[in-house]
């Protein structure tokens, strides 16, 4: 597909998208109240000054550096931020092309990014992109309007090449070094890596700045593998590495099932470890309406424990 009929492709995908709760005309107005924006942590306000400690003020917003130096209590002053930035983070690496039916990880998560986009923008927000992998990194800056929604919809479709972020832990730290303030990011990707300490530090220091949402696109063929008569030739996408598997051996999909099952264990371990409310979502799952449940989910006050 072209990059530009894929990206009007997007497009048509994001006013499809419209019919679900996301971004329905009832959603999209949620996002511009407040009442969106208090189900993200720290969204709204920013930090102005600090000012001595006066009767009433909330003990939370207590500056225990200044009041130590001082010797006085002093408290911080926030200020409500007019507008919330959005971030969305896609991965377009090799292991993103895969897809077993009808639509591959990548088509997924540029679906998911335009309806996100989409609602965002409509409600007056900012919105930003870094898509990022194997040759391809493009970063969109956070701006207002139709003309916005275009430039990302053709980012997603045609991310061409460029030297910048190709990994995950990359384009975060390229985040966090472009947005000094809070902010809530989507992180689209099928998070495979090697979770690492260094990539989990810089995971962890994304989630202290910025409202993270992981949302982990996973076909369902990477979980188990089918039953047949012959052998398949699988093939890592990331590293080129090859393995011919037997599919009439149980012990091979025994082993090929238990081994997913455990990467995603330490996915959702990840996550919980930083309090993150993730979606797992699979390519030919209806990706808006997860986010919806998650914002509902949210709205109850259901976060992640």
């Amino acid at each position: 597909m072209k990059p530009r009929s894929a990206a009007a492709h997007l497009r048509r995908e994001a006013q499809t998208g419209r019919k679900l709760e996301l971004v329905s005309r009832r959603a999209v107005a949620e996002v511009s109240s407040g009442r969106y924006r208090s189900q993200f942590k720290g969204r709204g306000n920013v930090f102005s000054e600090v000012r001595a400690y006066a009767p009433g003020d909330e003990v939370r917003t207590i500056d225990w550096n200044v009041t130590a130096r001082t010797g006085v209590p002093h408290v911080k002053v926030f200020e409500e931020e007019r507008e919330l930035a959005v971030w969305l983070v896609v991965d377009l690496s090799g292991s993103s092309a895969y897809g077993s039916r009808h639509h591959s990880k990548a088509e997924a998560a540029g679906k998911i990014a335009a309806c996100v986009a989409q609602a965002a923008l409509s409600g007056g927000d900012r919105v930003g992109l870094i898509a990022f992998g194997e040759g391809r990194h493009v970063v969109v800056p956070p701006r207002k309007g139709r003309q916005q929604s275009i430039a990302i919809f053709e980012a997603l479709a045609g991310a061409g090449d460029a030297a910048g972020a190709r990994t995950l832990a990359g384009a975060l730290k390229h985040l966090l070094e472009l947005r000094r303030r809070p902010a809530l990011v989507f992180v689209i990707s099928d998070f495979d890596f090697d979770q690492s300490a260094a990539d989990k530090r810089v995971l962890a220091a994304a989630s202290r700045r910025f409202d993270l949402v992981p949302i982990v696109v996973r076909d369902s063929a990477e979980e188990q593998l089918p039953r047949g008569s012959g052998s398949v030739l699988l093939e890592d996408a990331e590293t080129g590495e090859r393995l011919l598997v037997d599919l009439s051996s149980a012990r091979a999909r025994a082993t090929f099932a238990k081994h997913a099952r455990g990467e995603r264990a330490l996915q959702e371990a990840l996550f919980r470890g930083l309090r993150l409310d993730a979606i797992f979502l699979d390519p030919e799952a209806d990706g808006a309406r997860a986010l919806a449940l998650l914002m509902r989910r949210r709205a109850l006050g259901r976060r992640a424990p």
